[in-house]
């Protein structure tokens, strides 16, 4: 895997194909039982932001979320 600031590269797949993605931290890290309604709308502008320069987005988020 290859990674520089931006962006980070796989090594080339069994398709012949590379996959291009970024990891994206937000400043403050919360326990996901802290997550607020403030806080899911800053991931959706987030991803809202970046919707045409990736086919796929996922969000990783603690099991507290989903309750």
């Amino acid at each position: 895997m290859d990674c520089n600031q931006d962006e980070c590269i796989t090594p080339i797949t069994p398709f012949d194909k590379r996959i291009f993605y970024k990891v994206v931290e937000f400043e403050e890290l919360l326990d996901s039982s802290n997550l607020t309604i403030q806080d899911q709308i800053n991931i959706a502008l987030s991803i809202k932001e970046n919707y045409h320069n990736y086919d796929a987005f996922i969000v990783l988020h603690g099991t507290d979320t989903m309750a």
